[in-house]
C-alpha cells in the first residue's frame, strides 16, 4: 500500500505543508490571545483590588485629617 504523500505532485505536497503551517500559525495565534487576555485580566483585578484599597485607606486618612482639626477648635 503506497502513502498518499508518495502519490501527490510536489505542488501538492507544498500546498500541504502550506496549509499545515498556516494552521499551525493559527492555533499558536489563538492560544497566545488566550493566555494574552487571561493575563490581561488577573492585571485589571489586582489594579481593581489596589484601587479600592488606596480609596478606602484616603477616606481612612482624610477621616482621620478631619477628626483632628475638629479636635484643635
Amino acid at each position: 500500500m503506497t502513502s498518499i504523500r508518495k502519490t501527490l505532485s510536489p505542488d501538492a505536497l507544498d500546498k500541504e505543508k502550506d496549509t499545515h503551517q498556516l494552521m499551525s500559525a493559527a492555533v499558536n495565534r489563538s492560544w497566545f490571545r488566550h493566555h494574552q487576555d487571561r493575563e490581561i485580566e488577573q492585571t485589571r483585578a489586582v489594579f481593581e483590588e489596589t484601587g479600592f484599597a488606596l480609596a478606602k485607606a484616603a477616606t481612612y486618612r482624610e477621616k482621620a485629617r478631619r477628626s483632628q482639626c475638629e479636635g484643635a477648635y
